[in-house]
């Protein structure tokens, strides 16, 4: 589970842990107020006109309390009346006050502004002259009054301090939200990015062949039939070939949950003289140099096949070159590789096309996901090349991080 998941999980429980909590204690107030009212009424040495209102003043008292979260300045006030009305009719005593201990406490606790935390001490100080009034006045200094004054202020200080306990739990939780929300969304955007990358790669490389061998089916089509033929053959061949890739990407796309049994292989350095094979039927000569890969993972193995896919294909759609020299070679810790060709035709106008120059950037950012680097551009003596430098530690730490550059 995500952190910002848990986090919500933790405050559901935590909310339905309270509403449980408010209900067990407006029970548990309710049987102390009615002990308290009975043992006041046992021992007031005077007849008391209608008791059964003494009880249900102090119900009510303690029913009030279960909305002192939501609502807790209401719930201090109609504790406050109903304490005033027992007061009046009469009863003795002040049972009922026990209620006003949770109430005070709640709206320091719960209330929108730390004003309402001098509210709840001003409550303090309005209850302190309610015992003072007839029937039964109680001098409003008396240690009767003061002692619980005193218990009461000390409730809304410990109301104060939950209360910023509160306001740090929720600030916690907004950050954890906001923290969470924003990763989402850097991951929906690096998904984007490689989903992005795949589909130009694959339909770039493909669409570049087919296209070639269209033209040659199309120019051989009365004077060579059985060449046009195996042009078209090839066109098929081709399409049939970029399916399983395509299939993947779509896949990823829709976010379908499939096991990596029923994916299509990724495309490894293994697969590179397909692609060398399809430039060839494009009308290059392919010089390739590919010996020693066996310590390259396939992390970077995938990178590397891209990067030789994307520069063969811009060679294809971009340069009039004849020759392509690919080399692919480890030195050290890292995999080096190369392709250049003989074209006149500069390709550097890509470098500086964003509409259209997405292969070359797509390789930059696909070395970039594994701690390498691309150089694409003209060479002095003629032709364009391709340079990318690939740390093969890059399987190891792309793993760590639970990022595939395709």
């Amino acid at each position: 589970m995500s952190g910002l998941g848990l986090a919500i999980a933790r405050a559901d429980g935590a909310g339905v842990r309270s509403r449980v909590f408010d209900i067990v204690l407006a029970c548990v107030m309710a049987a102390l107020i009615t002990i308290g009212v009975w043992a006041e009424l046992a021992g007031w040495p005077h007849p008391v006109v209608f008791p059964v209102g003494a009880y249900a003043i102090g119900l009510a008292a303690a029913a009030v309390l279960l909305v002192r979260r939501k609502h807790p300045f209401v719930c201090t006030i109609v504790v406050l009346v109903l304490i005033a009305g027992y007061h009046a009719a009469g009863y003795p005593g002040g049972a009922p006050v026990l209620a006003l201990f949770v109430a005070l406490e709640s709206l320091a606790a719960y209330a929108g502004s730390a004003w309402w935390i001098a509210v709840a001490v001003l409550v303090v100080f309005v209850w302190q002259v309610i015992p003072a009034l007839p029937p039964t006045p109680t001098p409003w200094d008396s240690y009767a009054t003061t002692g619980p004054a005193m218990g009461l202020l000390f409730i809304v200080a410990l109301g104060a301090i939950a209360r910023q306990s509160r306001i740090g739990a929720e600030r916690a939780l907004a950050a954890a939200r906001e923290t969470a929300t924003a990763q989402a969304r850097e991951r929906i955007a690096e998904e984007r990015l490689a989903i992005a990358r795949d589909v130009h790669d694959v339909l770039a490389h493909s669409i570049s062949a087919i296209a070639v061998q269209s033209a040659s089916a199309l120019d051989a089509f009365d004077s060579d039939p059985a060449g046009a033929r195996r042009s078209m053959e090839r066109v098929r061949s081709l399409a049939k070939q970029s399916m399983p890739e395509l299939h993947r990407t779509v896949t990823a796309l829709r976010g379908d949950a499939q096991t990596d049994a029923s994916q299509p292989p990724q495309p490894s350095l293994a697969d590179l003289e397909d692609l060398f094979e399809v430039a060839r039927q494009s009308g290059l000569t392919v010089r390739a140099d590919t010996g020693g890969l066996h310590a390259v993972g396939p992390i970077t193995g995938l990178c590397a096949y891209r990067i030789v896919q994307e520069a063969l294909t811009n060679v294809v759609r971009h340069s009039d070159a004849s020759v392509v020299n690919v080399s692919l070679h480890v030195a050290g810790d890292e995999l080096v590789v190369n392709v250049t060709d003989d074209g006149t035709t500069a390709q550097a106008d890509l470098l500086d096309a964003p509409a259209t120059g997405f292969g070359i950037r797509g390789m930059g950012e696909r070395a970039a996901a594994v701690g390498g680097t691309v150089r694409a551009g003209p060479r002095p003596e003629g032709g364009f090349e391709v340079r990318a430098v690939l740390p093969i530690g890059a399987d190891v730490a792309a793993r760590a991080a639970r990022k595939d550059p395709a």
